[in-house]
């Protein structure tokens, strides 16, 4: 023990002292849980006086120095003193300061103490606030206790309830397999029990002496009868189901066969599980590949929209340069043709404010020329 569980089990030293009986099954539950060995607890046994033994006992606990002795004890304790055995742990849990108070057990523990001390002055505050911090730890305690219990209850429920839908699972698959048979084996039965009597048509019958003792025995041997060949029936499918097992070389034990097929079913399981996740990556593949495939389509039709509308626009700039180059050509051929006049004639020329050449003609003589 360490010094925490110590100081916890020294303080029930009353309790212990008052309540335990050391006795042998108390004793055989200590040793079921190495908690002392024969000898130990034969020279617990040998002191006289019960309070004696307890003593004994109590001394023995607290110089003992094995690892997991609060644990062990308060799992002996648990099967005659559970009360105890809970007790310890929960002090145990308030020493180590893992036992934390709800705020709503604070607030009903000020409120006891309020209204039982709250304007008496024999209390100072400082005793108010321990008596009230008392008292909380101890209803948290029990909340605590509650707690699990509700919580064993829960789990024993829970499993309760899964043993009876198992249960009425079998009921039923049992009843069908019992009508299935009775189904497929109608005529078989009914030639049995032509001339077959009931039980309750034997026993409401009126018998000689009026006792229904002799009837009931010869039905129950008739029974017996039954059972007896049912049971031979079934030892001789027995021995042919093992005749198959080993012809089939597969293992005899039931138990074993089901753990190979479930096993076996499982692996598939696991396979198809893994192929289910390997086709679901390969479709989020697919579906990117599809995405980016239909992003490089559109980006595609933009470029051959952009580069049909630019040829376009490149062949009516070419029809325009062509337009503008025969003009100029035209142009050309005037001025050569205006140059090849004025060279043969001697013709000058000036220039319009139309950008075209005027004819001047050559002054003569008589003409006289003022300058101004």
């Amino acid at each position: 023990m360490d010094d925490l569980e110590l100081r916890v089990f020294k303080k029930k030293r009353s309790l212990f002292v008052e309540n335990v009986e050391i006795n042998c099954t108390f004793l055989d539950s200590i040793k079921s849980h190495e908690i002392f060995n024969s000898e130990e607890c034969t020279a617990i046994m040998n002191e006289r006086t019960q309070n004696s033994k307890v003593m004994k006992f109590f001394d023995m606990i607290t110089s003992c120095s094995k690892s997991g002795l609060f644990e062990q004890l308060c799992m002996a304790l648990t099967r005659s003193f559970p009360w105890l055995a809970k007790d310890l742990q929960s002090d145990l849990k308030t020493e180590r300061g893992n036992l934390v108070i709800d705020p709503d057990v604070v607030k009903e523990a000020a409120m006891l103490v309020h209204r039982k001390f709250g304007t008496s002055r024999r209390l100072s505050e400082l005793e108010k606030k321990e008596i009230q911090d008392m008292i909380a730890l101890k209803i948290q305690i029990s909340k605590e206790e509650w707690r699990t219990e509700l919580k064993e209850l829960r789990d024993e429920l829970e499993h309760q309830q899964n043993l009876e839908k198992h249960r009425k699972a079998k009921e039923i698959e049992i009843a069908k397999t019992l009508s299935k048979y009775i189904k497929d084996n109608k005529d078989k039965l009914s030639n049995n029990a032509h001339d077959m009597e009931t039980t309750t048509q034997l026993l409401n019958a009126p018998t000689e002496d009026g006792d229904n003792l002799p009837v009931i025995r010869r039905e129950v041997q008739y029974i017996l009868k039954k059972f007896s060949a049912t049971l031979v029936e079934k030892s001789i499918l027995s021995e042919d189901r093992e005749r198959c097992l080993k012809a089939l070389k597969l293992p005899l034990d039931t138990s074993s066969l089901y753990d190979t097929l479930n096993q076996e079913f499982k692996d598939q399981e696991e396979k198809v599980k893994k192929l289910n996740n390997e086709l679901i990556e390969k479709e989020k593949q697919l579906k990117q590949t599809t995405k980016s495939k239909w992003d490089l389509e559109d980006s595609s039709r933009e470029i051959n929209d952009k580069m049909t509308q630019l040829k376009s626009e490149l062949s009516e700039k070419t029809v325009k340069l062509s337009t503008i180059q025969e003009e100029v050509r035209k142009k050309q051929l005037e001025l050569d043709e205006l140059k090849k006049a004025i060279k043969d004639k001697g013709i000058q020329t000036t220039p319009t404010e139309n950008g075209t050449a005027k004819k001047l003609t050559r002054p003569s003589s008589k003409t006289k020329l003022t300058l101004k």
